[in-house]
């Protein structure tokens, strides 16, 4: 029977902050803001309660303590869509 553990589901949740901290970038690189949101994503969903937290911080847009350089633009379309029904 598989079964995954606490530390392979935490790994992701690390490795975000350690992109996000620049530590697998060179100095002049800007951080790899794709790998910090898949990684932070992906521990949420696998139910990491810190990534949850930071992931609701990022998207509401409130100051975390965790991924303090990385930050998300949420766009939000208010309005209502018509839809035709014929």
């Amino acid at each position: 029977m598989y079964s995954i553990s606490f530390y392979s589901i935490q790994i992701h949740h690390e490795l975000a902050k350690y992109h996000d901290l620049g530590r697998f970038s060179d100095k002049l690189a800007p951080i790899d803001a794709d790998a910090v949101l898949f990684h932070e994503q992906h521990a949420a969903d696998l139910g990491v309660k810190e990534a949850i937290l930071t992931m609701a911080n990022l998207y509401l847009g409130i100051p975390q303590d965790v991924l303090v350089n990385f930050t998300i633009q949420v766009s939000v379309f208010v309005g209502i869509q018509q839809k035709s029904i014929f």
